[in-house]
C-alpha cells in the first residue's frame, strides 16, 4: 500500500542501456598489493582469480560453487582442514565466490596466518595446494559432501524471508526464474569431471591479484618460535 501510494504516481520511463567496460583477461599478469596497518593484528593473504559468473558460463559457475565448498566451505573442507586443523599454520581460511553478478566475478582464496609461518612460506603452501587441485582434482567423497552441505539450506527455504530475498537478488542479476526455482537440482547435477575441469581452468593460471595485509612494522620473514 505504501509503495503504491508513494511510487505509483511516478510514470515509468525507458532506462538507457549502460555501457559496461569489459574486464581484461589478466593473462600472465598479476597485481601484487602489500599493505601494512596498525589496525591489523594477524597477517592475511588473499589470492584472487578471475572466474565466470552464471550469466557468462552457467555450468562452470555451478562447478565453481561446488569447488568453493570443497575447498573451504566447512571445518572439514580440504584446505581448511589442511592449514587450520592438520598443519596448524593458519587461524582461518575462506573461499569467496558467488555466481550472482553482472560483471565477471573473482574466486578468492583467503588465509589468516599464525605467527609461526612467513608470508612467502604460506604462499608456497597455498600455491602447492591449488596446483594439486588443478592436476589431481577432487574426490567423489568430497563432491558428495559438498553437494549435501550446499543443498541442506533448501530444506528450510520456506521457513523465513531469506529465500525470497535471495530470489530477488538472483532476478536482479538476470538469472532465469526456472534456474532460481531449481537451484538444488542444478547443484546436484554437477559432476566430478566438471568440478575437476573448473579447478584446472582456475588454478592452471596465475591469480589476477595477490593481496597481503599485515600488522604495521611486521617482518614477515621472521616467524615466531612455538
Amino acid at each position: 500500500t505504501l509503495a503504491e501510494k508513494y511510487f505509483g504516481p511516478i510514470p515509468s520511463k525507458d532506462i538507457p542501456k549502460r555501457a559496461r567496460t569489459e574486464e581484461s583477461d589478466h593473462k600472465n599478469t598479476t597485481i601484487t598489493i602489500d599493505h601494512a596497518s596498525p589496525r591489523i593484528k594477524l597477517t592475511g593473504i588473499t589470492l584472487s582469480y578471475l572466474a565466470p559468473n552464471f550469466k557468462k558460463d552457467k555450468q562452470m559457475a555451478l562447478a565453481l560453487t561446488v569447488l568453493a565448498q570443497i575447498m573451504g566451505g566447512s571445518a572439514v573442507s580440504r584446505l581448511t582442514k589442511q592449514f587450520v586443523e592438520d598443519e596448524q599454520i593458519a587461524s582461518d581460511l575462506s573461499i569467496d565466490y558467488t555466481y550472482q553478478s553482472i560483471d565477471p566475478r573473482d574466486f578468492s582464496v583467503s588465509v589468516t596466518l599464525l605467527p609461526k609461518i612467513t608470508v612467502e612460506d604460506m604462499k608456497k603452501k597455498v600455491f602447492a595446494a591449488l596446483t594439486l587441485l588443478a592436476e589431481k582434482g577432487v574426490t567423489e567423497k568430497e563432491l558428495v559432501r559438498a553437494k549435501r552441505d550446499l543443498c541442506a539450506p533448501f530444506a528450510f527455504a520456506k521457513d523465513g524471508l531469506d529465500a525470497a530475498s535471495d530470489a530477488f537478488t538472483a532476478l536482479a542479476h538476470d538469472i532465469p526464474v526456472e534456474d532460481i526455482e531449481n537451484q538444488e537440482a542444478l547443484i546436484q547435477s554437477v559432476t566430478l569431471e566438471q568440478v575437476n575441469q573448473a579447478a584446472k581452468f582456475l588454478f592452471s593460471k596465475q591469480p589476477a591479484v595477490i593481496l597481503v595485509l599485515k600488522p604495521e612494522g611486521k617482518n614477515s620473514e621472521k616467524p615466531k618460535k612455538d
